[in-house]
């Protein structure tokens, strides 16, 4: 009965061998052996104590780049992607070397126009992908969600003195989108002379294309996004948008325009002058904005212009911008 737990034993410690082990038994030569990265995929923002699954995503690329930043792989996986713990990405670097590994998330060619990346050439630095637009309208992205991540570098060692190796490592995906929920007022002050359906609100930004690395091209033309409109009474409207990633020096603008005395009410940077007036704005945290613009008359019988335009940006009020004089009249 001994001898027979010995024969088992020694049957099992082979076949572990055999189907674990890369070795003469399997390979005559070493440099056969397989070896690749298994990539996961995680969400933690530097306001997260504990990491999150991302959850389903609109199609996935996964590069690696070589220490040259030159693209050695890709992996594209099409249609809807659930980025749970468990899911992971297997992507064999052609030799051993070290490897870094950037994954996009939710750029699919429904909203976005895709680079053509091309292995051995293309670098971190170019291209990912362009919001599409027409004549300067950026298309409604309508609460689609972009993400973005890039690894820790890995180490593949020489197979041909290791043999097969596979390592692991863990991507943390932080969104590039943001939301923003913008409802126009008018004070009671205001209401008899003013018709809430005289305003027109644009929001515009130079961030519709970004490149592999995740910055963006300076430079690149503004684009005016659309908002869908949630509700509309005699005296306010609420407008939702999807916007690309916000960045300062991208010429982000948030106007309010009557249309019917042709005038301004209100233009000014959507960061420097408002979201970021909000102290508890972190913009590597915080995707999802409430903004609440007011307009009043704060001296409604007096003879000078005393038209202010109060904010609201996720229930902190900001200081009031006044409606200039010269604009208006």
């Amino acid at each position: 009965m001994m001898r027979v737990s010995s024969i088992t034993l020694v049957l099992s410690a082979f076949v572990v061998l055999l189907f674990t082990g890369c070795d003469k038994y399997i390979y005559e030569d070493l440099e056969e052996c397989p070896q690749g990265v298994f990539i996961s995929f995680y969400h933690q923002t530097p306001c997260m104590d504990e990491p999150t699954a991302v959850g389903e995503v609109d199609g996935l690329h996964v590069f690696a780049f070589d220490l040259h930043d030159k693209l050695v792989k890709i992996e594209r996986v099409a249609g809807m992607v659930d980025l749970v713990k468990a899911y992971k990405v297997e992507l064999p670097p052609v030799e051993k070397g070290q490897y870094s590994f950037i994954a996009w998330a939710g750029g699919t060619d429904k909203y976005f126009s895709l680079n053509e990346y091309i292995v051995g050439k293309t670098t971190k630095e170019e291209v990912m992908l362009t919001l599409r637009s027409k004549d300067g309208n950026a298309l409604a992205l309508d609460g689609h969600q972009v993400w973005r991540g890039e690894s820790k570098v890995v180490s593949l060692p020489d197979r041909k003195e290791f043999g097969s190796v596979f390592d692991e490592v863990a991507i943390n995906m932080l969104e590039v989108t943001n939301r923003l929920n913008l409802e126009l007022k008018l004070h009671e002050s205001v209401c008899e002379e003013l018709d809430i359906d005289d305003f027109k609100i644009t929001i515009s930004s130079a961030n519709g294309t970004s490149l592999i690395n995740g910055r963006m091209p300076l430079g690149a033309a503004q684009l005016t996004y659309p908002g869908t409109e949630i509700s509309r009474n005699e005296s306010s409207v609420r407008l939702a948008y999807t916007l690309m990633e916000l960045k300062s020096g991208y010429n982000n603008v948030l106007s309010v325009y009557n249309t019917k005395e042709d005038k301004v009410y209100f233009k000014q940077d959507l960061l420097g002058k408002v979201l970021l007036e909000n102290p508890n704005v972190n913009l590597e945290c915080t995707h999802d904005f409430d903004i609440v613009m007011e307009i009043e008359d704060k001296c409604k019988d007096c003879p000078d212009n005393h038209l202010v335009v109060h904010i609201m940006i996720n229930n902190y009020t900001i200081h009031s911008y006044a409606v200039e004089l010269a604009n208006r009249y």
